[in-house]
């Protein structure tokens, strides 16, 4: 209706054009002019109907192609499917994060600076502005890379629940070097570490579950963090010219390609003002797998007056954790930490701290001769 009723005001337009060229009444005579009348408003009635019928034709034809079965076949009205993004709480946002190779450290359910970095750094790779906000173009790119799904059933198993756990960890570096292993401390902390995730936050997403052998649980849907049945952590395979990118203000490290694309990424904890990062190049020299520890006071500034040099037994809860990788700078490497919820804010003594996880991840990709560069 309203498509006639446009057409209807352009013929009258039209009508109007024509009158106002029409000749005066005294220049012709009234025969004439009422048949040149009668024969103008027939034809202005065939113009009419005729575009009436075009405009029902393709109405019907419209509605037709958009009821039939076969509508999508049209090539015009083929659209890419577009997947649905579910909301997301921001534990699953950093499970997704840490899936992807941008590691948040602990996942903790908390927004903040390393999550904010872990954002950004995924957004550069993607080659989006990175500004560290969950827009929806980067929710959209998380949630394809990632493959979606942030959690996944896991059935505990008989090597989950092996220690030895030693309780509580003994407070002193001599106490601690007395130990055969530096262990978990429960098997909740092991399932923990085993999926990067804070031990309350697993325990709260199972209530009423015992962590036991034979026990479905949900867990963050990442890599799990092995170790070997002797406690020594896997060892991953070490390839490519890559540069580690440590940077002392913004608290990441980075593993970069030739061509400056990032490969993973990290929050860390570096020196602060008695131990500063040493600033410059550097060159991987290897790695040491679940390392034990040479604890020397005279080299801590902090060190008590009774403290004596000792060597800490290997394990998670050693002061470098499961990894060590060595540095060509004496006492200067990048190596773990069994405080994995204080990395990205606190200090350490000059040296490059990750959480175990990343730390392993890191020493998988990285092998002797592998650049280093400690910037600001």
């Amino acid at each position: 209706m309203r498509m006639a009723g446009r057409i209807g005001l352009k013929d009258e337009a039209m009508e109007s054009e024509w009158i106002r060229g029409w000749k005066p009444l005294a220049a012709v005579g009234q025969h004439s002019f009422e048949n040149e009348v009668r024969a103008l408003q027939i034809d202005r009635g065939m113009k009419l109907n005729s575009l009436k019928v075009a405009a029902w034709f393709v109405l019907v034809c419209g509605v037709l192609l958009t009821a039939s079965p076969c509508a999508a076949a049209w090539p015009w009205q083929r659209q890419a499917p577009k997947q649905q993004v579910p909301q997301l709480r921001m534990d699953e946002v950093q499970i997704l994060l840490d899936r992807c190779g941008f590691s948040v450290g602990q996942i903790d359910g908390k927004p903040g600076g390393n999550t904010n970095k872990a954002v950004a750094a995924f957004q550069q790779a993607q080659g989006v502005q990175p500004t560290g906000e969950l827009d929806a173009r980067t929710m959209d790119r998380l949630w394809s890379v990632s493959g979606g799904s942030p959690w996944m059933e896991y059935t505990i198993t008989d090597e989950d629940t092996t220690g030895p756990f030693i309780g509580e960890l003994p407070p002193t570096m001599e106490e601690k070097s007395k130990l055969d292993y530096l262990g978990y401390t429960s098997i909740n902390a092991k399932l923990a570490e085993k999926f990067h995730i804070n031990a309350g936050l697993l325990q709260s997403y199972n209530p009423n579950k015992p962590f036991r052998a034979g026990q479905t649980i949900q867990a963050p849907n990442v890599v799990p963090m092995e170790l070997s049945k002797t406690g020594k952590a896997v060892a991953g395979q070490a390839w490519g010219e890559f540069t580690i990118v440590a940077s002392k203000n913004n608290l990441t490290l980075q593993l970069l390609d030739s061509q400056n694309r990032i490969l993973f990424h990290a929050p860390m904890t570096a020196g602060g003002k008695n131990d500063p990062l040493p600033l410059g190049q550097w060159k991987v020299e290897g790695v040491d797998r679940n390392p034990t520890y040479h604890y020397d006071p005279s080299l801590f500034w902090d060190a008590k007056t009774s403290d004596t040099k000792c060597i800490l037994p290997p394990g998670p809860n050693n002061p470098v954790g499961v990894a060590w990788v060595n540095l060509n700078k004496e006492h200067v490497g990048i190596h773990g930490t069994p405080s994995p919820g204080k990395i990205g804010y606190a200090v350490s003594h000059g040296c490059v701290r990750l959480t175990n996880w990343d730390v392993l991840r890191l020493a998988a990709m990285i092998g002797p001769g592998t650049n280093v560069l400690f910037t600001e």
